[in-house]
């Protein structure tokens, strides 16, 4: 039994899984391929305000009635960040296998539902397809690490990307989380942290595993401002960011700067 079959049975799903299994299961009929759950859940380390993660394959577009009822039905279950109800945020990415497979990059998401994205979604935007480049991180830490809802394995399916594509794929998203630096403080600083993680070593970190990684590597002040967003994620701790943002910016800069130096630009 290798590391990740030992791994997936020690895993228990949160309740949400098997709600956004059933919705899957209901619109997506037999269309749907796959559905796995990835991210910090795998890992038991869910943090107060932490989202679930899912990965849903199909063969074939959605219908645009379908995307509708979907998109409806995840507003209903997911919880808004920072609800007092205690909700879990939700995340499903919608991909087509003939997309991924054979590998081309950048990879295609033909849906996408956040909480960031929330707002877009009530004033009635609709996702579409479109070129994803964060898709490729996603498909490789699904790939390693993932549970399986529904269908194979995700490492019988999803295909091994190249890591020169893993490592442009990190350099590309590094502006949008820059750039959702502010009021998002934590999150941003842990995400870096994780990206600069795996693009030096290659393997894929809890955003907790990935401060305390990146804080071995920083000087005293930048690794306690990184250990701070790690209180913060946990819900331990309750600071005005606003107040300490010059100095977060400060940090983001120097860890996009560690994370450009190791990708690699076409």
């Amino acid at each position: 039994m290798t590391q990740y079959e030992r791994h997936r049975k020690k895993i228990e799903p949160p309740q949400e899984a098997e709600v956004v299994k059933k919705l899957t299961e209901r619109l997506l009929g037999q269309s749907l391929v796959a559905l796995y759950l990835y991210g910090s859940a795998i890992f038991g380390r869910l943090g107060k305000f932490s989202d679930l993660d899912f990965l849903a394959i199909v063969k074939d577009d959605i219908p645009s009635s379908v995307i509708e009822d979907m998109s409806r039905f995840l507003m209903e279950i997911s919880g808004q960040i920072g609800n007092p109800e205690g909700k879990r945020p939700l995340e499903l990415i919608v991909v087509k296998y003939s997309d991924i497979t054979p590998w081309l990059y950048p990879p295609k998401s033909i849906y996408q539902y956040g909480e960031p994205l929330r707002k877009n979604f009530e004033a009635g935007w609709r996702p579409k397809t479109q070129d994803d480049p964060d898709l490729t991180v996603i498909l490789c830490q699904t790939r390693e690490w993932s549970l399986t809802l529904i269908g194979p394995d995700a490492d019988k399916i999803l295909p091994s990307i190249p890591k020169e594509d893993l490592r442009e794929a990190i350099r590309q998203c590094l502006p949008g989380v820059l750039n959702h630096l502010k009021g998002q403080e934590p999150n941003s600083l842990l995400t870096l942290a994780r990206m600069w993680a795996t693009v030096e070593t290659g393997r894929f970190y809890t955003k907790e595993e990935a401060a305390k990684w990146a804080r071995e590597r920083l000087s005293q002040e930048q690794g306690h401002l990184l250990y701070l967003a790690q209180l913060a994620y946990r819900g331990e701790r309750e600071d005005d960011w606003s107040k300490i943002y010059e100095q977060s910016n400060i940090l983001a800069q120097i860890l996009s700067k560690k994370i450009f130096s190791q990708s690699c630009p076409r």
